[in-house]
């Protein structure tokens, strides 16, 4: 989906395919939902593939908790959603 190698992204920080679509705020609430709060958040974002090409991806990042509810490791699951942007714009055309 991002053209990446595993090689290349594995380790990255996660801004590696952040679009800068979206103002900082939308950010720190994801990550104080995650880290803070310890629940999933899941929302619609523009990322960046490794070519620089934006795309529509709908994120879920769910954090994990040890037996002493301290977070081990975070979860990010995104989908491509450009096809179905495309087609939500044809019926609004």
């Amino acid at each position: 989906m991002t053209h990446y190698k595993a090689h290349e992204i594995l380790g990255q920080n996660i801004r590696l395919l952040r679009s800068y679509k979206h103002p900082d705020s939308l950010y720190t609430e994801m990550w104080e939902t995650v880290l803070s709060k310890q629940k999933a958040w899941q929302g619609e974002v523009w990322n960046k593939k490794k070519d620089g090409t934006l795309y529509p991806a709908l994120l879920i990042i769910h954090p994990i908790v040890n037996r002493e509810n301290q977070i081990t490791y975070v979860v990010l699951i995104q989908h491509d959603i450009s096809i179905l942007k495309q087609n939500e714009q044809k019926l609004h055309q």
